[in-house]
């Protein structure tokens, strides 16, 4: 027993669930199979739950090598965000400093799964976290980095060139054709009133996108970046051949 009267284990593992439907596709569908998730009582139809046939599999297995083990699940709202991951992130790098004060002896494990792994990655990259001390499993986990596209000049001029081509030759083009075939009596000076509002719209929002999209990329890039020390973390990554994360990888290499 611990001074504070609590259980002394081995192993402390905390199991972190991945990305799942939200509102009202939870609700609605998913709700009369699996009960309202996440809440404060699990059915054993969750993986990480009380009672689940992985966590009774898992203690059981460890028991048969002689170590207790303490399981705990973290809750995260599991929306599919770069945003959402980096909080969860930092709410289970709070969960992983106390469970390391409350059980300072036993070995902390992370088995995360899905887009949970992500998380788990970046609560390392919290400050307080002992990562040297924490054992890391994903499973069918698509790991997320997001980098920057580093232009040349020359290339953004080209892409300038493009667009100022399809706004001032293609639009007007198709406009005028559209109006020979619909509107063959529509008066001349409206018509070139339109063309020219097609024209600088899509100009004008082009460049103002872009200003904006190169403060949203510089955020994303942060929330998904981690330190050299973090890559270099030791990670037992389990993935099937037909899980999301090896059908993007194969995608992605033979396309």
């Amino acid at each position: 027993m611990r001074p504070d009267g609590g259980a002394v284990c081995d192993v402390f593992i905390t199991l972190v669930h991945g990305t799942w439907p939200r509102n009202v596709w939870r609700d609605v569908f998913l709700t009369p199979f699996y009960g309202r998730w996440p809440g404060g009582f699990f059915p054993k139809n969750l993986w990480f739950a009380d009672g689940s046939e992985f966590r009774n599999r898992l203690t059981a297995a460890l028991s048969k090598r002689g170590l207790s083990a303490r399981i705990s699940p973290f809750l995260w709202s599991g929306a599919n965000s770069v945003r959402e991951r980096d909080k969860a992130a930092q709410e289970l790098a709070e969960h992983i400093r106390a469970k390391q004060l409350d059980h300072p002896g036993s070995i902390q494990v992370v088995i995360a799964h899905s887009h949970g792994g992500n998380v788990a990655l970046r609560a390392l990259d919290q400050p307080g976290v002992t990562g040297d001390e924490i054992f890391i499993t994903t499973i069918a986990t698509p790991f997320v980095e997001i980098l920057p596209t580093k232009l040349s000049p020359a290339e953004t001029r080209r892409i300038d060139l493009m667009v100022s081509l399809t706004t001032s030759v293609l639009i007007p083009h198709c406009a005028i054709a559209i109006n020979d075939a619909y509107f063959p009596t529509l008066n001349p000076n409206i018509l070139s009133f339109i063309v020219l509002l097609i024209c600088v719209l899509p100009f004008m929002l082009f460049f103002r996108l872009r200003a904006r999209n190169a403060r949203t990329v510089d955020e994303l890039v942060g929330l998904t970046s981690l330190s050299p020390s973090v890559r270099k973390h030791p990670l037992l990554v389990l993935r099937a051949v037909d899980d999301e994360a090896a059908l993007t990888l194969a995608a992605a290499t033979t396309a």
